[in-house]
This record gives C-alpha cells, sequence and structure tokens, in this order.
C-alpha cells in the first residue's frame, strides 16, 4: 500500500480522517460489474463517500491485471484489479432432436461470459435397444462438454437425442437397383469379394410385404451359436407358464466350462448354483458357451434340448444330434416364431437388441436389430429381426467369409427391402 500526501495542502474535512485501504489487490470475477463506491475499497470513518469511477475507467473489459490509482481527497493509493475467470460454463439443451449428425452441436447453448468451445466427448448410438420400429430415425446418447478460454470446463450434459437426417440407415453398396433380384444383388456381391456361393445360405422375409425369399435354405451349416437363440427361448417358455423361475438355480459343474467370452468364471466357481437369469444373460449377451451348456442340462443335454424346438418348426432340427449343425429353414421358422410372439420374450429381446450392435448382421446397418449371431472355425452366421422403417427377418449362415460379409449381405437386405416395399406402395 503506498499513499501520497500533497505537501502544504490541508482540507479540513480531512484533518482528522485518513482513509484505510481494505487490501492491495481486489479480485473481480470476469463479466461482473466493478464497484465505483470508495467504500467497497476503503475502511470508511467519514460519512462521505467518493465516486471512483473515473480512477477505475482505465479497468479493461478483459480477463487480467490492472494497476490503478485510486483518489480519496488529498490520498492516492496505488491497487491491482484483478479481473479473473473462474466460473464454469453451463450447457443448456435446448431441443431433442436433430436433422443431421453433423448438426448435433446446434441443439446445445452454453452460458457463459467467456468465449466458450462445445465438444462432443461421445456418442453412443441407441437405436439397436430399441425393440420397435424407429421409422429411420436413429437415436444416441450424447455427452456434451464446454471449456472457456480459461479452462473452466463444463459439467458434462448427457442427453438422449433423436436423429432425422436424410441418412436411410444402411450403406449404398451399389448392388441393389430397381429391377435387381434379392438374389442376383447377393450373388453380385459374393462374387465380387472372391467367394462362391457354397459359401453362404441365408434366408429372408420383408415383414411389410410377406416376401420370402431363401438361398440353400436345406443345406446343414455350422451352426455356432444361432442355436442359443432357440434354446432360450425355451427357456423363457418355461418361464412364462410358471414350469421355471427366473431364480431358479443350476449347478454349475466342471464338465460345464467351455471357453467362451462373459463373466461366469469371474463371479461364479465350480459347484456354485447359478440363477437362470444370470445364464440366460450370459448366454444372450456374452453369447457364452459354459452358460448356454448349463442351460441345455435342463433338457439333458445338447442332443435333448433339440427334440424340444419341434414348437418351432417343423423341420428335423433333432436330427443333427450332438452335432452343432443348423439350417435356414429351422432358423427362419424360429425367428417367425419369435417375431410373432415378440411380447413373450421381451428380455431375450432386450438383451439381443444390445448384444454386438455393430458387428455381424449390423456391421453396416443402423436400423434396430435383434440378433443372434455366431462364430467357429470358419463359420460366421447371423439370425434376427429389422425393426427399421422396413422390417425384415434374416437369417445368413456363412463359410470363409468375414464378419463384414454378412453385415454387407443384411445392409443388402435393407436396402432391398426399402426399394422393393415403396414399389408395392
Amino acid at each position: 500500500m503506498v499513499f501520497l500526501i500533497s505537501v502544504g495542502v490541508v482540507v479540513a474535512s480531512y484533518l482528522y480522517f485518513i482513509p484505510i485501504l481494505k487490501q492491495d489487490v481486489f479480485t473481480f470475477e470476469y463479466g461482473s460489474t466493478i464497484p465505483s463506491e470508495s467504500g467497497y475499497y476503503f475502511y470508511e470513518i467519514a460519512k462521505q463517500d467518493v465516486d471512483l469511477s473515473k480512477d477505475l475507467s482505465s479497468v479493461g473489459d478483459t480477463i487480467g491485471r490492472f494497476e490503478v490509482t485510486l483518489h480519496y481527497g488529498v490520498f492516492h493509493y496505488d491497487v491491482t484489479i484483478d479481473i479473473v475467470d473462474t466460473i464454469a460454463p453451463v450447457i443448456t439443451l435446448n431441443q431433442n432432436h436433430v436433422d443431421d449428425i453433423d448438426h448435433i452441436e446446434s441443439i446445445v447453448s452454453v452460458d457463459d461470459a467467456n468465449d466458450c468451445t462445445t465438444s462432443i466427448d461421445s456418442i453412443r448410438d441407441l437405436t439397436h435397444s430399441l425393440c420397435y420400429s424407429t421409422n429411420g430415425m436413429k437415436l444416441v446418447n450424447v455427452v456434451f462438454s464446454a471449456q472457456d478460454d480459461s479452462g473452466n470446463q463444463s459439467e458434462p450434459l448427457n442427453a438422449l437425442v433423436w436423429i432425422d437426417g436424410d441418412n436411410p440407415g444402411y450403406i449404398d453398396s451399389g448392388y441393389v437397383k430397381q429391377g435387381v433380384s434379392l438374389d442376383d444383388a447377393i450373388f453380385d456381391y459374393v462374387n465380387d469379394q472372391g467367394y462362391t456361393l457354397d459359401d453362404l445360405s441365408y434366408g429372408y422375409t420383408n415383414l411389410s410385404t410377406g416376401q420370402t425369399i431363401v438361398h440353400d435354405a436345406a443345406h446343414w451349416r455350422i451352426g455356432a451359436s444361432t442355436y442359443k437363440l432357440p434354446l432360450n427361448m425355451l427357456i423363457q417358455d418355461g418361464i412364462n407358464s410358471g414350469l421355471l423361475h427366473t431364480n431358479d438355480t443350476v449347478l454349475f459343474e466342471a464338465d460345464d466350462y467351455e471357453i467362451s467370452a462373459g463373466n461366469l468364471m469371474i463371479d461364479y466357481d465350480v459347484n456354485d448354483q447359478i440363477p437362470l437369469d444370470y445364464l440366460m444373460y450370459e448366454s444372450l449377451f456374452y453369447s457364452s458357451n459354459t452358460a448356454s451348456r448349463m442351460l441345455y442340462k435342463l433338457f439333458d443335454g445338447f442332443s435333448a434340448f433339440k427334440h424340444y424346438c419341434d414348437r418351432y418348426s417343423d423341420v428335423d432340427y433333432a436330427s443333427t444330434g450332438e452335432n452343432n449343425w443348423i439350417n435356414v429353414d429351422f432358423l427362419m421358422d424360429v425367428v417367425t416364431y419369435f417375431y410373432n410372439h415378440l411380447k413373450d420374450y421381451s428380455n431375450i429381446a432386450m438383451l439381443l437388441s444390445n448384444a454386438m450392435p455393430h458387428d455381424y448382421g449390423a456391421y453396416y446397418l443402423q436400423w434396430p436389430m435383434i440378433h443372434k449371431y455366431g462364430h467357429y472355425d470358419t463359420a460366421i452366421n447371423d439370425v434376427g429381426v429389422v425393426n427399421g422403417a422396413y422390417p425384415f427377418l434374416f437369417v445368413v449362415l456363412s463359410e470363409n467369409m468375414e464378419t463384414q460379409d454378412v453385415g454387407m449381405i443384411v445392409n443388402i437386405m435393407a436396402e432391398y427391402t426399402e426399394v422393393s416395399t415403396k414399389k408395392m406402395q
């Protein structure tokens, strides 16, 4: 603190009063009003209040430190005015839909006195978790944040946003055109990739028109994990009928173990009793082989469980015995039954709509999908329900292909579904 007294000049009103400065540095938040009343800066004994506006006029409207001199009568005080920004930005969601994902930042606004940069921390597609048609729209979970020029970070804003857009939900494969059959479109893709038709069986049903198309549908192929769909449907049937309960348990025996994904080996030990709902979750969401083996023990084994599947299909699935073989005819019957009784299988639908949402049949397609994928040795398979703007059922059983190839075949089915449905309207 520095004060200077003009020598030789004495004013009566200040004869017995020397103002005392409260501090040398005064800090103000950026964007706030800086007080001009002397009482803010001085411990005043006299009743007089001095307007310091002129002294403070040199303080800029930017963040920084400003040296000023405050005049109080014959006394002069050098002080520092420090303008700081410590307030974090606040993000507000103005609407929950946007016409295009590239414009998604336009739906939020930021309240802050300083310049801010809005960013998207993450975008997660939730469309696949919806078990109903979204009419081509996409539902995404977006986490927004903002940071001002002072480095203050906002609290993240977690928002559910619908995206309309012109994106049809699939990529343009170049194989689907007016007048081109689904078989020709898929055959052309398969040939262009260097595969043969011997590598592929598939089935398709347009749920709007009823059109069904199959290729090599009776051919028994490696089933991989697709058998887990009818297996879990049987368990759910038992639960719905009251014969089974979600808290019923199955003994985890050493022979049940098979290398697979999931958390079963983390959460449980051999000789533990494991609840049915946990086993179904592991079997469907993680495609756990161990959990599935424990489930089909309820039917006295893998071969025996197949006999119960005749409620879904006339195909003699049980004839495959202990072999994990499956064909399109059988799986098309299963997925059709599943779709027609979707309310009975809502738990299965929820789990399968969240499993592998961007792989296998969903590798390219962005429509809501409930699917049970499978991968074993050279086989890559998928079976499911696509609930987009143009819904359809599908089965793809492949050998020597990649997951993106299965995804492209389902993508071609989606393209074809839109073209053929519009043609019928």
